[in-house]
């Protein structure tokens, strides 16, 4: 199994933050993960180019949130509904 590109992962947690960011059952997720998840946002928005550092950040984020899913992170996921139903 192919492991989900960067340009994917980058577009799923910004999914994931536009569909999740402000409940209760995610704030804590999203307190942590206080910059890969917006570089991912600002990336998918155009507005940002990351550095290694920057892609590293976003790969910790996208561990972070397979993780919490109880999802294995390297495999391939084309929208966040399957990640979420998978969990």
């Amino acid at each position: 199994m192919d492991s989900t590109p960067f340009s994917d992962r980058v577009r799923l947690l910004t999914d994931f933050y536009m569909e999740y960011s402000g409940t209760d059952e995610w704030s804590d997720f999203f307190a942590i993960q206080d910059l890969g998840i917006p570089a991912a946002v600002l990336v998918w928005n155009g507005a940002a180019t990351l550095t290694d550092m920057g892609m590293g950040f976003v790969n910790e984020s996208w561990v972070a949130l397979c993780d919490a899913l109880e999802i294995e992170p390297e495999a391939f996921y084309e929208e966040i509904e399957d990640m979420v139903d998978e969990g």
